[in-house]
């Protein structure tokens, strides 16, 4: 077995790159993602370690063990594969981030049902009761994937060996509501600007009404957001149930579900701004 916690701490270059939100900059499964994952892979042998994130290696033969390592990317782990001669190789392969949290691989799961998996998986793996910080933060993400809608669906088709098509267009009426988010995102970046450049509470006053205004319109973007995923969500029953899955439908919900998600954040994040 690998004792793995004298491992030297190491950053990737090509480390996946993320916006001033946090977002993805790369999407999964595109030529940029793929380029992404040899560069790093590449980098990473060339250092003769893995990316040291879990302290568990599972033994597979007399002479051969495997550390398992929390994979960057959605759906992915790194694994270092140890054999006899003291040599490694790095390789990658799928999480199921369902396993990780010891629930059923379903598309439908209710938020409280997730809420005590995680709670219950984390009692076992939580650096407090004796776990690795690697195994925690393996949890937290498996959490952050299942609990996505998107990425649920997304990760559901990769376990199924049937990934779906990230790139494409979405809904023709998502695209529609799309000119609604923003017009009111527009609209609440100008109070917020006129708001940090008001010199008097006289002017920061006077413009409490209009905030206000901004407000409530935004929160009812929100509120129209989370209706549409509540409706995309209702084809999981039919994908999942499907004889013959429909991957080019099950994409595009995947699409769709992910730009309402991105839109919720970016609504989400202006309505914090305008308190």
């Amino acid at each position: 077995m690998l004792d793995a916690s004298g491992g030297e701490s190491l950053r990737c270059p090509f480390d996946h790159p993320r916006d001033a939100a946090g977002m993805d900059m790369v999407v999964n499964d595109s030529d940029d993602h793929r380029q992404l994952v040899r560069e790093q892979h590449r980098w990473w042998a060339s250092k003769k370690k893995p990316r040291i994130l879990s302290r568990r290696a599972r033994s597979i033969s007399k002479d051969v063990s495997v550390l398992f390592l929390p994979w960057p990317f959605e759906g992915f782990c790194w694994f270092w594969v140890y054999g006899g001669g003291g040599g490694g190789q790095v390789g990658f392969g799928t999480m199921d981030a369902f396993q990780t949290l010891g629930i059923e691989r379903r598309l439908v799961v209710s938020e409280e049902r997730l809420r005590e998996a995680f709670r219950e998986a984390g009692k076992q793996v939580h650096p407090d009761a004796g776990g690795g910080d690697g195994e925690f933060a393996g949890l937290r993400e498996a959490f952050a994937v299942v609990s996505s809608p998107s990425r649920r669906l997304r990760h559901w088709l990769e376990l199924s060996g049937t990934p779906g098509e990230v790139r494409g267009v979405i809904d023709p009426t998502l695209m529609d509501f799309f000119t609604e988010v923003g017009a009111v995102t527009q609209r609440a970046e100008a109070v917020i600007r006129k708001r940090d450049e008001a010199r008097s509470a006289l002017v920061r006053a006077m413009l409490e009404d209009e905030g206000q205004a901004c407000r409530e319109a935004v929160e009812a973007a929100i509120c129209k957001v989370e209706a549409m995923l509540q409706r995309e969500c209702e084809a999981f029953l039919e994908i999942e149930g499907a004889v013959e899955l429909d991957v080019a439908f099950a994409s595009q919900v995947a699409r769709n579900l992910a730009f309402l998600e991105k839109w919720r954040g970016g609504l989400r994040a202006c309505f914090s701004r305008l308190i």
